[in-house]
């Protein structure tokens, strides 16, 4: 056998052993013909936000004595199981305080306080932009499978309320979630 020949024979080798684990090889042109194929999955590891509604709250100012809270429950959802955690953002972003903002300027803080267990009545107080403890989420289908796994509170004092100029403020509140 020539030099010339076996290092041809060498290189087709080596471009099938290449071709075997990065792509598509062809069969050849015979009585039976086999082609390879390399499969592979990539599954994205995410965790999502689901069921959120928007807040409309109606305080008469007779009963403005105690404090207008408001809790929602929605779901955190994941593709695998892990832990995460809730950051709030308000209005200004950063850290500036949870505020709702009327047409004249005037601003109303609230505060915010969330748990992603249900099966616990202790509900964490949050600060704008610092993330909440730990959590766990289960690897479950869209909106947790029609169940929701967490819950915040919102609360705007009474003495904020007391203190309102304006008839109407509206605000914006950012929730993110992040695994660890």
């Amino acid at each position: 056998m020539s030099l010339g020949r076996r290092q041809l024979e060498v290189a087709a080798a080596l471009l099938s052993l290449a071709s075997a684990t990065e792509a598509a090889t062809d069969g050849a042109l015979a009585r039976r013909s086999t082609g390879d194929i390399v499969v592979r999955l990539k599954i994205d590891q995410g965790i999502q936000i689901t069921r959120l509604r928007d807040i409309h709250l109606r305080v008469h100012l007779a009963s403005a004595q105690s404090s207008a809270v408001y809790a929602q429950r929605f779901c955190v959802r994941s593709n695998f199981d892990a832990f995460y955690r809730l950051t709030a953002y308000s209005d200004g972003g950063g850290s500036t305080p949870f505020t709702l903002t009327s047409p004249g300027g005037d601003t109303l803080r609230y505060w915010l306080t969330f748990t992603g267990r249900l099966d616990s009545d202790v509900l964490a107080q949050l600060e704008p932009a610092v993330p909440s403890p730990a959590y766990p989420v289960r690897a479950s289908g869209i909106d947790c499978d029609g169940e929701p796994n967490a819950q915040f509170k919102l609360t705007i004092p009474a003495s904020e309320l007391l203190r309102a100029r304006d008839s109407e403020y509206a605000g914006f509140l950012q929730l993110s979630v992040a695994i660890e």
